[in-house]
């Protein structure tokens, strides 16, 4: 049978309370629900003091020259996690798999030693021995993933990956005021400069389940006056009961012709959304009055240069198109549209790469 997993995401801006209800959400669950194995994968915890403190000076647009250092380092976090999953469900591993080589072995030890687990160093077939877990019992396991996750595509990451493993999947954001948290954040051990917690709050990107289906199991938390974590467990218990699953087989035939139609379709309209957004960021910046022509030049050959580089990943499979995406008309028209809103939030998170 498979084990009951959910990936809960948490999001906030920097000292809005993430790892200290990350924290407490633990201490009740091993408390009150002893069947939860719980993970906590504090990104500000698994990234060393030094290379956290560069990266947040890249985000501070500090030192712009190694804007895929940050990037980088996302992935290999996601990759442990991509692991633990596959482990959790007994998963045997060809350990010349690609996804199993690619895993940075010094950022698994370290999120290793943080979420406290035990693993024999090169045997990918075994399964991971936690301390406190009953293999009597039917365990549930939680993993909660504590970072800021402004954007929206960050999240969608995760989705992505339970919906690869049939596991549930909910999201937590925190609400805080600005003001909070900057009080908050002069108190920190790992100070975040301030005018980089203010321009994330300007892009921060809430769940809207409204407009995305795949965010419809989601939560508000108010920071400043607290919540009923039982809330939260409800929350978790209902992702569980409800994992995420691919859509239903179809006739391979109709489907191969389906996708191939439904896929080209996409492509041309992302295309078209993408160059629509290169017209708007160069109008933007015309209407500024900031820039000269030669910096306008510059401009429009990094926009296209962009623009040619993602259009290439969605065609390689690299970045994937939300599932909601697939009726989409005329989106380059409809700026309000699914994936008009998603190659956007893409576009301005490579651009403030």
């Amino acid at each position: 049978m498979m084990p009951k997993i959910c990936i809960l995401v948490l999001s906030g801006f920097p000292a809005s309370g993430k790892t200290t209800l990350a924290k407490g959400l633990c201490e009740h669950l091993s408390l009150r629900c002893p069947e939860y194995v719980t993970y906590h994968v504090c990104y500000d915890a698994i990234l060393s003091t030094d290379v956290e403190q560069k990266l947040l000076e890249i985000t501070g647009k500090v030192d712009s020259s190694k804007p895929s250092q940050w990037k980088e380092y996302r992935k290999k976090i996601v990759k442990c996690v991509d692991h633990l999953i596959t482990m959790r469900q007994g998963v045997e591993m060809d350990i010349f798999d690609l996804n199993f080589i690619d895993i940075d072995y010094l950022v698994m030890e370290k999120f290793r030693k943080f979420i406290g687990l035990e693993i024999e160093a090169m045997d990918p077939n075994r399964m991971m021995e936690v301390d406190g877990e009953d293999p009597d019992n039917e365990n549930k396991y939680l993993i909660l993933i504590d970072d800021n996750m402004y954007y929206r595509s960050m999240r969608y990451e995760y989705y992505q990956m339970a919906k690869k493993y049939k596991c549930g999947f909910a999201q937590l954001c925190l609400q805080c005021s600005i003001e909070t948290t900057l009080r908050r954040n002069i108190q920190r051990t790992m100070r975040v400069p301030d005018d980089v917690i203010i321009n994330m709050a300007s892009r921060f990107e809430p769940p809207d389940p409204t407009s995305n289906s795949w965010e419809s199991n989601s939560m508000l938390w108010d920071s400043d006056m607290g919540g009923n974590l039982w809330d939260v467990l409800y929350l978790i218990e209902r992702a569980m009961e409800n994992p995420v699953l691919p859509p239903p087989a179809e006739n391979s035939d109709t489907k191969l012709v389906a996708q191939a139609i439904c896929s080209t379709n996409l492509l041309h309209q992302s295309d078209q959304v993408l160059r629509k957004l290169v017209s708007i960021k160069m109008s933007q910046a015309k209407d500024s009055g900031q820039l000269t022509k030669n910096d306008m030049k510059s401009l429009a050959s990094s926009l296209n240069h962009m623009r040619s580089k993602l259009l290439d990943e969605l065609k390689a499979g690299k970045i994937l198109i939300p599932d909601g995406c697939s009726q989409t008309k005329d989106a380059s028209k409809n700026p309000n549209s699914l994936l008009f809103r998603y190659l956007t939030d893409i576009f301005g998170h490579w651009q403030g790469r």
